[in-house]
């Protein structure tokens, strides 16, 4: 494993930790869907999706888009 950056977690992060995996909700559940409120808020649309990883959200980008075989898709290097 290459460490980026340590973690840094006070008492209050960890509190909410607790609390998340106490609800049973790790990956969904009422604050996965505050932040998503928060953020669609914040940007100005009508709704957002929170997703696990860049991958998952590059894959709904490209399903809302269409975009599929025999597509072309310029990226940046």
């Amino acid at each position: 494993m290459l460490r980026v950056a340590e973690a840094s977690l006070g008492e209050e992060e960890k509190s909410v930790l607790a609390e998340v995996v106490d609800s049973g909700w790790i990956t969904m559940g009422d604050r996965v869907r505050a932040f998503e409120r928060a953020f669609a808020e914040e940007q100005h649309a009508a709704d957002a999706v929170a997703v696990s990883s860049c991958t998952a959200g590059l894959h709904l980008a490209m399903e809302a888009l269409e975009i599929g075989a025999g597509d072309e898709v310029l990226v940046r290097p």
